[in-house]
């Protein structure tokens, strides 16, 4: 009794990326359950309203005290039905396991058309334009032509594939956001000669994401922006907040140039090994009185920052941004160890005129007790570029003399009160 289903709910299905709903996206079921409860005694409340049994909520609870026990004891119910469930309809969960993967290879084998808010939007537009919303039929519903206006639409078309090209500015971040596409399943093909597709000219090492594999939906979620529908509480009134993350276009959030073929398209392409993830192959670096690093490409900001705990000499061309690096035995040492292979762009140059030498800063990361999620996040990505961070907590501020020990402080949302 008690348990509660779809509009029961305050959660919705539409972010992708939890381990409930990312195994949508690759064929299989996901499961959310959240329990009331917890090791201390708690009280059921009376709430008259959801007494009735609906669709939502089909058996209602009567208020009662709660035990930990009560909740373990759903808990292990749920554990059971799952299994038994499965155990029960193995056959037909497999098979659709395979129609599933089949279907989205289908589809990613010929033109089609998904729907978005966005487009339902555009078939209201279309309707509204013409004046003509009703069908002949009278039922209250618009002609087919709406739909075909935007159904049908050679450029509204899903993607066949994405080519990232291996000439973009950061190649390396490319390569890492290809290794996140790898694990979960998705193939990738490696042009091995420069092609051209859709008039536009590729080089050899380019990547290729086909959408006909068995895992598109995943594919279409790393690529596509996603469109949350204009929810309003009523007709011109406050919007509804999403309950989770909106958007998560992981091509996007790293930044990777990419291009989105709609046509069915082929080349000199070779398939990456399934599972196996993309390493670098490591280039000589050019021989001259220095090294140039750009500033477009991550991994020069890891570089640069193993260069000067290292002792090399790094300036920054206040011009560009760029970095330039001294030739030194020491800094031919840590740039031999840099992912250069992937893309990082080292040149040989001279020193620029606009060029200011540059010194580790003495960073702090504000946090609190018990932990700030935003500051971790902050501290890990600082750690995988190799920046030195020290977290400090509201004492430490209250200490004063801050400047005398750090360059920067970094406060996140919400540790500074309004």
């Amino acid at each position: 009794p008690g348990y509660t289903q779809r509009g029961g709910s305050v959660f919705s299905t539409w972010y992708n990326g939890g381990l409930r709903t990312t195994t949508y996206f690759h064929n299989m079921i996901g499961l959310l359950t959240e329990i009331t409860g917890s090791p201390t005694p708690s009280e059921i409340p009376l709430v008259p309203a959801r007494l009735l049994p609906n669709g939502d909520s089909p058996n209602p609870v009567l208020p009662q005290k709660w035990f930990f026990k009560n909740s373990i004891d759903y808990s292990v119910s749920l554990n059971y039905a799952v299994l038994n469930y499965a155990q029960r309809y193995y056959d037909e969960l497999l098979f659709n396991i395979y129609k599933m993967g089949k279907n989205s290879i289908d589809r990613g084998s010929k033109d089609t058309w998904s729907f978005s808010p966005k487009k339902i939007d555009a078939i209201n537009a279309a309707a509204q334009a013409d004046k003509s919303v009703l069908s002949s039929a009278g039922r209250g519903g618009m002609a087919v032509k709406y739909l075909d206006t935007v159904m049908k639409n050679l450029a509204n078309r899903d993607a066949r594939g994405y080519i990232l090209s291996a000439d973009q500015p950061d190649f390396t971040t490319a390569i890492r956001f290809l290794n996140a596409l790898i694990r979960t399943g998705v193939g990738v093909q490696k042009a091995t000669s420069s092609f051209t597709v859709a008039g536009k000219n590729y080089p050899a090492g380019s990547y290729i994401v086909k959408t006909d594999q068995a895992f598109r939906p995943h594919v279409l979620d790393m690529f596509e922006p996603q469109d949350h529908p204009n929810d309003f509480k009523y007709e011109g009134g406050p919007p509804v907040a999403p309950y989770d993350a909106a958007g998560w276009t992981l091509a996007y959030l790293m930044n990777v140039k990419f291009d989105r073929i709609l046509d069915n398209f082929d080349g000199p392409f070779e398939k990456v090994p399934y599972g196996e993830l993309l390493k670098a192959t490591p280039k000589p670096l050019p021989s001259g009185s220095g090294y140039v690093l750009s500033a477009a490409a991550n991994e020069s900001f890891l570089a640069v920052n193993e260069l000067l705990k290292g002792g090399s000499e790094v300036y920054r061309n206040t011009a560009d941004g760029s970095f330039y690096v001294p030739a030194s035995t020491k800094a031919k040492s840590i740039l031999d160890k840099a992912e250069h292979g992937f893309g990082m762009r080292i040149v040989a140059g001279s020193k620029p005129a606009k060029a200011v030498k540059i010194a580790p800063s003495r960073i702090a990361i504000w946090d609190t007790y018990g932990g700030s999620m935003d500051s971790g996040w902050i501290r890990f990505i600082m750690e995988q570029y190799h920046f030195d961070a020290t977290v400090i907590y509201p004492p430490d501020i209250d200490k004063g003399s801050l400047k005398d020990k750090y360059d920067v402080i970094v406060f996140v949302d919400g540790s500074i009160p309004a």
